[in-house]
């Protein structure tokens, strides 16, 4: 799955908003999560997702300390 990174409240990763991830897993609850920039050389890794939820082409993934938005693309 690709997606792009809407919004985050990780101030570390708020330069990486507007950039694709590839997600090899989709999020799942009390599970390690894990994506990796196409177009950046950021990398997204949680412990564990505290929620996981799409509306749409919308995915919210909540972890223990941060919160991100995206758009799935394909």
């Amino acid at each position: 799955m690709k997606a792009i990174l809407k919004s985050t409240t990780n101030a570390q990763m708020l330069s990486s908003v507007g950039k694709t991830f590839l997600f090899y897993n989709k999020p799942i609850k009390n599970q390690p999560f894990a994506c990796y920039g196409v177009d950046t050389r950021a990398v997204i890794l949680s412990s564990t997702v505290t929620f996981s939820g799409n509306v749409g082409n919308t995915l919210r993934v909540a972890t223990a300390n941060s919160e991100y938005i995206f758009e799935v693309v394909e």
